[in-house]
């Protein structure tokens, strides 16, 4: 029996409360950095795990695409936007695309640890990138305590439309790399979106940037569908 494998961030909670697993399937919360207490297993282990799979199963990444959260969910001294999401009713350092792209290109390329777990693996690997921004989000919130260490209540969370354009943008520039090392996007639900694009209400978590179980079980039926797909033949056979 082939095995799924997924290996990520904090993201996979989803996964894990979409309920029971089918039978050779694991998700575990990769903690990455030393010293750290969340997660299941960490960056050594995960790298061991990934090199236990066969030609046949499938190992799923879910690391890249946090950075339009980190630079784009609080507000900032000066606030900025993409051209994308700007208000003609206010004030801001509109940052061009192309410098925005290449900011979230590099980031991406120097993740090394995506690369040893491509180069670890016999199977095909796909990435998940975190889900779309929420489009209401209420700083006075008992669950919006803290992001990254600041306080939410001290800053408050940038505009709807510029979360979404830094995500939108960071999703075209992962589409794009991935594919450069070897690795398939996988795309996240449709049916988990607005119209506008922002992150359906009933798939969202009650925190800033988490969805739920119910997007979980979406997102998993993604993943077996790319699990399922024939491998590609190797060049020359």
């Amino acid at each position: 029996m082939s095995r799924i494998l997924v290996l990520g961030d904090s993201h996979t909670g989803a996964l894990k409360e979409a309920g029971p697993l089918g039978a050779g399937t694991e998700i575990l919360w990769v903690n990455a950095k030393p010293g750290r207490v969340s997660g299941d297993i960490g960056a050594v282990d995960a790298l061991a795990r990934s090199a236990e799979l066969g030609s046949e199963d499938c190992l799923v990444l879910m690391r890249l695409g946090t950075l339009h959260n980190i630079i784009g969910l609080l507000n900032h001294d000066i606030a900025f936007a993409l051209v994308d999401a700007l208000d003609p009713d206010e004030t801001v350092e509109v940052i061009p695309e192309a410098i925005m792209r290449e900011y979230i290109a590099e980031h991406a390329a120097s993740d090394q640890f995506l690369r040893k777990m491509k180069a670890r693996t016999r199977c095909r690997v796909g990435h998940i990138m975190p889900p779309a921004p929420k489009k209401t989000l209420d700083s006075t919130s008992r669950a919006f305590g803290a992001y990254r260490g600041q306080r939410i209540a001290d800053v408050g969370f940038s505009p709807a439309p510029r979360r979404l354009a830094l995500w939108r943008l960071e999703k075209l520039v992962l589409d794009a790399f991935l594919p450069t090392i070897g690795i398939v996007p996988i795309a996240p639900p449709p049916e988990t979106l607005t119209g506008e694009g922002y992150l359906d209400p009933a798939y969202a978590a009650p925190d800033a940037t988490h969805a739920n179980g119910a997007y979980g079980a979406r997102l998993m039926a993604r993943i077996l569908a790319f699990a399922a797909e024939p491998a590609p033949l190797l060049r020359g056979s």
